[in-house]
């Protein structure tokens, strides 16, 4: 049963508590009342994003260059020469690229798969990788036109700032925006939190290697549900449903460090082709969980032909994701197992 606003605004305490009030942007902790919850830090100067989406087969990646209007200028020049040199060799093949004279390379972690570096500035470009089709072109461009404070654009109005481009046979969709950056409050009210994004993009810091974030690591499987032995990029466990084969659950641990849980709730949201919530709307749909490990926060969404049910749960050296996503029909008659399943998690 979700609880109402009485009943989250009294274990609120008992959340922050637990969380240990974090100060860092952590996958998450929260501590302000609910009408500071989106106080806004002080207007940066006017900023630029640079940002492209490539969707391939099996995989939507993403190049991204944010920062200072007058900072941006000088390398967009060699932004488009980075996006019009890259080339997949194959249908699951990674991108590669060439890199302007002067710029350095360094092997990103996480989702981020490498970061750019130009010689005397403090800007990068950064080149991110998701399995699968990672949100719709319009739900990609809206999010970057809300890190600068921009409305969102509707379908109709897509074309009027999108740019596309034929590159070796792949096209490359480009957006070019200037706006006004914010600084977000890294703490949020109501739920413990988690994400694998910062404000403004980019990705978690390097987390523990799977099998040693996933020590002690217990719950009691639903009846019908099984470990399973396929392997999910970055999942410690994975496991399937009898009976639903298209069906997957896993359990994702990452830093405590980076980002905060509504821009989490809206990575998914993005995944599925849905618009982005606003923090009203978190307080509003989320259900707080209780498990043997701490308060879980549930999400329950559905768009783009798919059901995706995602927790977040803090741990004091990870923030755990479980996450339940499959076609609708046979995802949704999984949510009390998937709650059972989340109520049972513990860590011995």
């Amino acid at each position: 049963m979700k609880p109402n606003r009485s009943t989250l605004a009294a274990i609120l305490p008992f959340l922050l508590v637990l969380n240990g009030c974090q100060g860092t942007e952590g996958i998450e902790a929260y501590d302000a009342p609910k009408d500071a919850n989106l106080t806004a830090g002080p207007v940066v100067p006017d900023t630029r994003t640079l940002a492209a989406a490539i969707y391939r087969e099996n995989a939507t990646w993403f190049l991204k260059l944010m920062g200072p209007i007058d900072a941006v200028a000088p390398l967009e020049a060699p932004f488009q020469a980075v996006l019009r040199g890259i080339r997949f060799a194959g249908p699951d093949a990674p991108a590669n690229w060439t890199l302007p004279a002067g710029w350095k390379e360094e092997k990103g972690t996480g989702f981020r798969v490498a970061t750019l570096k130009p010689p005397e500035s403090a800007l990068e470009i950064a080149v991110t990788r998701f399995d699968g089709k990672a949100g719709s072109v319009l739900a990609n461009v809206n999010r970057w036109r809300e890190e600068l404070g921009l409305e969102a654009l509707r379908e109709s109005e897509l074309a009027t700032a999108l740019t596309s481009e034929d590159v070796g046979g792949v096209v490359v969709q480009k957006v070019d925006l200037t706006g006004k950056r914010k600084a977000k409050s890294s703490m949020r009210p109501g739920m413990p939190g988690g994400a694998p994004f910062a404000a403004g993009g980019a990705p978690p810091p390097a987390r523990k290697p799977a099998e040693q974030s996933a020590a002690g690591l217990n719950f009691t499987l639903p009846s019908g549900w099984k470990e399973s032995a396929q392997k999910v990029t970055f999942a410690a466990r994975v496991l399937e449903v009898e009976g639903s084969p298209s069906v997957k659950v896993t359990f994702t641990p990452l830093s405590p460090q980076g980002g905060n849980t509504l821009e989490n709730v809206n990575r998914w949201r993005m995944q599925l082709g849905l618009a982005p919530w606003k923090q009203d709307d978190l307080d509003r749909d989320g259900t707080v969980v209780p498990t043997q490990a701490g308060p879980a926060l549930l999400v329950d969404l559905e768009g783009g032909g798919q059901k995706l049910l995602g927790a977040i749960l803090n741990r004091p050296d990870a923030v755990w994701f479980v996450k339940l996503s499959g076609p609708p029909a046979m995802a949704s008659p999984l949510r009390e197992p998937f709650i059972a399943l989340l109520r049972s998690v513990r860590f011995d």
